[in-house]
């Protein structure tokens, strides 16, 4: 996802592995190494590298998509673009709750970064940048707790993108969402 890391679905791919099935999680660019390197990366710049992963798995006869949050986005992306299996959409980073996300246009001139809020998980009281439900999940997490204005817009421009390009993709596809997800929601 957007400002994480690979953490997020290593679980998946370590079980996807146990099937036997070759998985390739690249890291975003920018994402887990500083701030000042990853407010240097934009949308565009994400998803050259994914396309770029996706040749170098071109030995495969099908390659099957699997992304998170705005990574679900931008394998909902490649899948329009490019010829893959199927494609699982966890959470696709489309529609937002927050409205902040509605004025990225406008507070993109900002380069500072500024930190995400704070929410308050309603089952569990555990205060978290991110909607986790286990205090060790959020004492684990690697991702920034920060967002800069000039990469959420270059994200929203995608995010455009993908809404136009949904009826294009024709593969079998799998698109999940969490009901207590307070970042993205399921629908517009």
């Amino acid at each position: 996802g957007f400002t994480a890391s690979t953490q997020e679905v290593e679980g998946l791919g370590l079980a996807l592995a146990e099937e036997g099935f070759t998985v390739l999680a690249p890291l975003l660019p920018g994402h887990n190494r500083n701030f000042t390197v990853f407010k240097e990366t934009g949308a565009q710049d994400y998803y050259q590298w994914v396309e770029e992963k996706y040749k170098d798995l071109n030995q495969f006869k099908t390659i099957h998509v699997v992304g998170l949050s705005f990574g679900a986005t931008l394998a909902l992306h490649l899948a329009s673009h490019n010829q893959v299996g199927k494609v699982v959409a966890l959470a696709p980073a489309i529609f937002y709750y927050d409205p902040l996300a509605n004025l990225t246009p406008l507070l993109r001139i900002y380069r500072g970064k500024v930190m995400k809020r704070r929410k308050t998980n309603p089952d569990t009281g555990i205060e978290s940048y991110w909607d986790l439900f286990r205090p060790e999940a959020v004492r684990e997490r690697i991702a920034y707790p920060w967002l800069a204005f000039q990469q959420l817009q270059t994200t929203r421009k995608i995010k455009k993108e993908v809404k136009h390009e949904l009826p294009m993709i024709k593969n079998p596809n799998l698109i999940m969402h969490s009901l207590k997800d307070t970042t993205t929601k399921p629908t517009g």
